[in-house]
């Protein structure tokens, strides 16, 4: 049993991403597969039991194509759901559906850009049982993790 549960924390581990950089609430890690991720946590954090609804942004890279953005949202949005996230006073309308709201490379880049010098961060959405809610996120630390990403994404092993 002893050697089954080695074995099994062995795997995990495996699969765990490694550590890039970060400051504040923002990190960068390189998973297996060579993609990089920055990944923020939103102010609100949920207990352990309901760690999946944990509000979460990540930008995601892959050598050789532009990023790509994902918000995990607290509540569940119906299928095609417009999402918008705001940086400072500048929005942004992503895709929600199910707990996740997503946009494409030109948004993920002009997100980015908005937030190498912003001051605040938020995504507002309508949950399915038609009521509004807002999740906010720490700007601290989001360039860095952005680079870093970037920067591991492109020098990642082949």
């Amino acid at each position: 049993m002893a050697a089954g549960l080695i074995a099994a924390s062995l795997a995990l581990a495996a699969l765990a991403p490694e550590p890039l950089g970060g400051d504040a609430r923002w990190a960068a890690f390189r998973w297996e597969d060579g993609r990089c991720e920055a990944r923020g946590r939103g102010w609100r954090v949920l207990p352990d039991s309901q760690r999946h609804r944990q509000p979460m942004i990540s930008f995601l890279f892959e050598e050789g194509a532009a990023p790509y953005l994902h918000v995990r949202l607290r509540r569940a949005v119906a299928p095609n759901t417009r999402v918008q996230l705001v940086v400072d006073e500048t929005p942004f309308l992503l895709t929600g559906e199910g707990h996740s709201a997503f946009a494409g490379s030109a948004e993920a880049l002009a997100v980015i850009a908005a937030l190498r010098t912003a001051a605040k961060l938020r995504v507002t959405a309508r949950h399915r049982g038609g009521g509004r809610f807002t999740d906010y996120y720490p700007v601290g630390g989001v360039p860095a993790a952005i680079d870093a990403a970037a920067t591991g994404c492109a020098r990642a092993p082949r």
